[in-house]
């Protein structure tokens, strides 16, 4: 019965599950305000830089890059910017962000974090950088490889010296491919 049950579960959540470009940053104990608006001003001013190559040597392999910067709460009150650039093969895509977060004390030593980000996120692909075995095009593949797409985030962070929990509330999906 058991088997079954997983079986039907494994079955109906492969028709929700959707593919997406995620970024995979290391270490992201020290780069959660990528995931997590309400992490900005939460240890103080910071300024960080991240880059990360796959497959050294391999044309049109993996590349990610990730800047940020933290400034410190006047007023309870922190902002933040970030820069995530990815560039696979023939897609490339920048994200551009700012994140505000807002502070509550809540006792204890324990603080609240409130976080919301704004931006957008510029996708570019290049099909004439596909190799093609004949001129005919392929209406498979759209020939707009260029958009735009917008980018909110909510999160929380509550934090104290022995614990942090966060959640993050809402965030709007990577952007996918668009058939046209």
């Amino acid at each position: 019965m058991r088997g079954y049950l997983l079986t039907v579960v494994f079955i109906f959540s492969g028709y929700t599950i959707q593919a997406q470009v995620q970024e995979n940053l290391l270490m992201e104990r020290f780069n959660m305000n990528a995931f997590n608006p309400a992490y900005v001003g939460s240890e103080g001013r910071e300024v960080s830089f991240t880059t990360r190559s796959s497959w050294q040597g391999v044309s049109g392999s993996p590349k990610m890059s990730y800047f940020f910067y933290s400034g410190n709460p006047k007023n309870n009150l922190s902002l933040g910017a970030s820069v995530i650039s990815n560039k696979v093969f023939i897609d490339s895509r920048t994200q551009y962000a700012v994140d505000a977060s807002y502070q509550l004390e809540m006792g204890g030593g324990t603080n609240l974090f409130l976080g919301v980000k704004a931006g957008a996120t510029n996708k570019k692909t290049d099909i004439e950088g596909l190799s093609r075995i004949t001129e005919v095009a392929n209406p498979a593949i759209s020939t707009d490889g260029n958009a735009i797409f917008p980018v909110f985030g909510f999160g929380a962070l509550l934090k104290s010296e022995k614990f942090y929990i966060f959640c993050l509330l809402y965030t709007s999906p990577s952007p996918r491919d668009q058939r046209g």
